[in-house]
């Protein structure tokens, strides 16, 4: 056998510990081993296996060995592979290259390299993939033992629930948009790391420029070199829940609720079809001052952070000099305020009311002198000590352009008292058999029985006839029931101001009128209504009608109707707008009233067909006669939050909410303008 190859000896030059970094390991006692004994503590290790080797292939055996100053932080021991940290020497450690590298001290994951993390005191690999261990995300990719994102050119690249950005798919904006001073951010491993100087405008973020250089060990070597970043801009919030259009100065201004963030937002678009958007922007609710974290151009000026709860109930109208009056819910401190929007959507608002629940329902118009006159509906307290009586409030301003709480005079309209709510049939019925109305109108336990057709929901077949299951839903789904829950404010061409408002726990509908300083309130009788329901009046809308008289769209809630209540000099007269009898059975039609009057006699009228979730428009010509037809099939759901203004003579605008499920399964919403041209049939 031949003999075994000598290891080259390599001289070793003088290094110190960085300055940056200086609890490095192993460290460098007085009385540390020479080199030389180093290597030679080496040579021991490898001599065994080498003498097992047979000549010639000795010369392949590892090459030969350098070893690192026991002062510099990562260089590796060249050409020393390693499986396992045990086949490194004292003070090393392999890395997951296969190579033996000096160990890093430290306290926390920032003292070490992008890659890696503080464990024990030292800095280890992440390791959370390899070259047989895949990242289980599929947008992700193992660079250095780490997933990181994958690199794109645009979106269709990055798959479900991410974004192209800055070349790499992200599934949301690195270190959230924001790093502090002296601090740039990581992409790829989405942290904020020091950065000596990094600084950058508004709207754009500091990041690490050599981050794939920067991440395994050895990251020392390359400086950090900072770049700037324009930040994307952040994701619309889901608005129009509730929403209403207007006209101001030749524009369509919608205002609505943006749930997302919590903010009372205000859409302008161009009068003309296609009714493009000229403007969108939160003017209440967003938080004063706050971090940048998208584009400053974007949504709410690139602010995320959410500020106080706005405009969960609205009402607004408009002035003819385009002035914006509204009345909003303001949920975060428990109120209701009233704003103003002028000029380049400049805005100011005042409280006007602060009351527990004060505000759930809002209405709005002018008095007959030209000032604001707002209905604020203030919910029972059935479980409290004392109950406490649902309430409608009227608030008068003195002024037109009210600018305090001292300018408005406060008065009630109706009150009503709410017993709590007692399960029907003791809450239960035996198998078979469903709670509902006997012969008498009286609650009990009926057996189900064959031969219904076009049962709606919440109704069973019982001794042949569909009838309404009752039910008693939780607390917390139960909503409001007292005078209120529904409520409409109108002023008539006469100077008369009246309003509607509709009870749950009495199932009725009230009118009001406003003579001579009081409230005159008239109760519509159930028995005006085909087929005497036991409960209607739910989403009421108020329109001027002929000679000065009331018409009231609403909902027949007993079999899902839509009704249009006409006042006459004799007392009531209804149409049956809508009986919801369809090709394929009956609906429930009549959620969300919207109604106006047609220049051409009649009313438009919109509302949702709750079974197919669509958009139902209507017009009555004159009392009897009905026509209609749907404008939103329902491959959405469509039918939310309605509203309608006239363009002209013949023309109208319908604007709508519309929901439906995205690729991530969240359920999000967007407004709809849509064209109404009528003929004068």
């Amino acid at each position: 056998m031949t003999a075994p190859a000598t290891l080259p000896t390599v001289a070793l030059a003088e290094k110190s510990c960085p300055p940056h970094r200086p609890s490095r390991v192993p460290t460098c006692p007085p009385s540390a081993p020479t080199d030389g004994a180093r290597l030679q503590r080496f040579r021991s290790k490898v001599r065994p296996v080498r003498q097992l080797l047979v000549a010639g292939a000795v010369n392949l055996l590892l090459g030969a060995v350098v070893v690192a100053t026991s002062c510099d932080d990562a260089q590796p021991v060249h050409h020393l592979s390693c499986a396992t940290n045990s086949q490194c020497p004292s003070g090393w450690h392999c890395d997951p290259t296969g190579v033996c590298r000096g160990d890093v001290s430290c306290s926390a994951d920032s003292h070490c390299c992008l890659a890696e993390r503080c464990q024990s005191g030292r800095c280890r690999a992440r390791q959370a993939c390899s070259a047989t261990a895949n990242c289980l995300d599929p947008a992700d990719q193992c660079r250095h033992a780490m997933c990181v994102p994958r690199n794109c050119s645009d979106a269709s690249e990055c798959g479900k629930g991410r974004r192209c950005l800055w070349g790499r798919c992200h599934a949301a904006t690195p270190c959230g948009g924001h790093c502090g001073g002296g601090q740039a951010c990581a992409v790829l491993v989405g942290q904020c790391v020091a950065a000596a100087g990094a600084s950058c405008p508004s709207g754009e973020l500091a990041v690490i420029a050599n981050e794939i250089e920067r991440m395994p060990e050895g990251c020392s070597a390359h400086p950090a070199t900072v770049a700037c970043q324009k930040l994307p801009a952040l994701s619309q919030g889901d608005r129009g829940l509730p929403g209403q259009l207007l006209v101001s100065t030749g524009e369509l201004v919608h205002l609505s609720y943006d749930r997302t963030y919590g903010d009372l937002v205000i859409a302008r678009h161009t009068a003309s079809p296609p009714f493009g958007l000229k403007s969108l922007r939160a003017i209440a609710g967003v938080p004063q001052p706050a971090v940048i974290v998208g584009d400053p151009s974007g949504p709410r000026g690139g602010v995320a952070e959410v500020g106080p709860d706005l405009g969960r109930r609205l009402a607004a109208m408009a002035a003819k000099d385009g002035t914006i009056s509204l009345v909003f819910r303001d949920d975060t401190h428990n109120g209701l305020r009233f704003g103003t929007i002028g000029v380049g959507d400049t805005f100011s608002s005042h409280v006007v009311a602060a009351d527990h629940g004060i505000g759930e329902q809002l209405a709005i118009a002018w008095s007959a002198t030209a000032n604001p006159v707002v209905l604020a509906f203030a919910p029972e307290q059935v479980d409290g000590k004392p109950a406490k009586a649902a309430k409608i409030h009227v608030f008068s301003a003195k002024v037109a352009n009210p600018t305090g709480p001292a300018d408005w005079i406060a008065s009630e309209l109706d009150s009503e008292m709410v017993q709590p709510a007692s399960a029907p049939c003791g809450g239960s019925c035996p198998q078979a058999q469903v709670c509902a109305a006997d012969s008498k109108g009286q609650p009990g336990c009926q057996t189900t029985t064959a031969g219904c057709t076009g049962c709606l929901i919440g109704q069973s077949c019982v001794s042949g006839k569909c009838a309404q299951v009752l039910v008693v839903a939780p607390d917390l789904d139960r909503g409001w029931r007292g005078r209120g829950t529904s409520l409409d404010l109108l002023l008539l061409a006469d100077g008369t101001l009246t309003a509607a408002a509709y009870s749950a726990a009495s199932g009725d509908l009230m009118l009001y009128r406003l003579v001579a300083g009081q409230w005159q309130k008239t109760p519509v009788p159930k028995s005006a209504i085909p087929g005497t329901p036991k409960d209607f009046g739910r989403f009421v809308r108020l329109v001027a009608g002929d000679a000065g008289k009331l018409w009231a769209a609403c909902e027949d809630a007993d079999r899902g109707r839509l009704l249009l209540i006409r006042q006459t000099d004799k007392g009531f007269s209804v149409d049956i707008a809508d009986d919801g009898v369809r090709p394929d059975g009956s609906h429930r039609v009549g959620a969300d009233v919207a109604a106006v009057r047609h220049p051409f006699g009649g009313v438009l009228l919109a509302h949702q067909d709750t079974r197919r979730s669509d958009l139902v428009l209507q017009r009555l010509p004159k009392p009897g006669l009905i026509g209609g037809r749907t404008v939103a099939e329902s491959q959405d759901i469509a039918g939310f939050s309605p509203s309608m203004v006239q363009l002209g003579s013949k023309a109208w605008v319908l604007a709508s909410t519309v929901l439906w499920l995205d690729q991530d399964g969240h359920l999000s919403s967007r407004v709809q303008l849509r064209d109404l041209v009528w003929n004068g049939d």
